[in-house]
């Protein structure tokens, strides 16, 4: 999976991706993808939608420990163009 042993069973279940304090823990709240994404106003997002894009990085080295040299990096971004009204689909 693509979470460390630290969050594994209980452990996992407080977690929340922080850039800072837990940046391998693979849930997100709704703040932290908007943010991360650079969305400066979620009202704007939140009455129009939007789409966001989550990729996962792997930078591996599997001749070392996974647990150290095997984790995944978060990116967010916005894919959609928040100035149309109307997205095709």
């Amino acid at each position: 999976g693509n979470f460390l042993e630290k969050h594994a069973n209980e452990q996992l279940k407080p977690c929340r991706l922080h850039p800072e304090d837990d940046p391998y823990c693979p849930i997100f709240t709704l703040g932290t993808i908007i943010q991360e994404a650079g969305i400066s106003n979620f009202s704007d997002i939140a009455v129009s939608g939007g789409v966001i894009a989550i990729e996962i990085l792997w930078n591996c080295d599997l001749e070392r420990d996974f647990q150290k040299h095997c984790l995944p990096k978060y990116e967010f971004r916005r894919i959609d163009d928040p100035e149309v009204v109307v997205e095709p689909g």
